[in-house]
């Protein structure tokens, strides 16, 4: 009976080159809108958004949150 191998045609990157380019996206992405790129970023736009609906004093005498709402 014959066995039949499959070759893995996948080449795949160096794994600390795409870090590095990884790193610069993120970088870049920083440089450019002032906030990061992925999951972190959407939940943080969502919190300031909800918390400035819900209460809008509160939003305009926290620090934290009148400084991200500038950015929408």
């Amino acid at each position: 009976m014959k066995k039949i191998k499959n070759k893995n045609s996948h080449m795949y990157w160096n794994p600390y080159f795409g870090g590095f380019l990884l790193g610069i996206l993120i970088l870049f992405t920083f440089y450019m809108t002032g906030r990061g790129l992925g999951a972190s970023g959407a939940m943080k736009s969502s919190v300031v958004t909800i918390v400035d609906t819900v209460t809008h004093s509160h939003a305009e005498a926290n620090e934290y949150y009148r400084k991200f709402k500038k950015l929408f």
